[in-house]
């Protein structure tokens, strides 16, 4: 399967994302939780622009990633488990979707 372009609303700005096309369901479904976050977030922090409610959700998310990866950490077992590898892979999947986000 080849890549497709698909159209993601968040906040109030609409982006162009190249994706595989067996994940086209799945980026349309996490960008809708996304986007529903940001607006809600928004409502609720009418004086702070979109950009930063972006950073901050993003912060939070992080946030999260770090949480769920210590408590993995902490369950398996020494020499089973490199955290650093993890946490560099997906600080790679950050800045890629950090540069689609900037080129759009």
């Amino acid at each position: 399967m080849g890549m497709v372009d698909v159209k993601i609303a968040v906040g109030k700005r609409i982006y162009s994302i190249q994706c595989e096309e067996e994940n086209q369901e799945r980026l349309n479904m996490l960008a809708n939780r996304l986007n529903r976050k940001i607006n809600e977030m928004s409502f609720q922090m009418k004086n702070i622009d979109e950009q930063t409610i972006l950073v901050m959700h993003s912060l939070m998310i992080m946030d999260d990633l770090d949480a769920m990866v210590t408590e993995k950490s902490e369950n398996e077992s020494e020499g089973d488990y490199d955290l650093s590898t993890e946490l560099e892979a997906l600080y790679d999947r950050v800045k890629k979707i950090k540069k689609t986000l900037e080129d759009n």
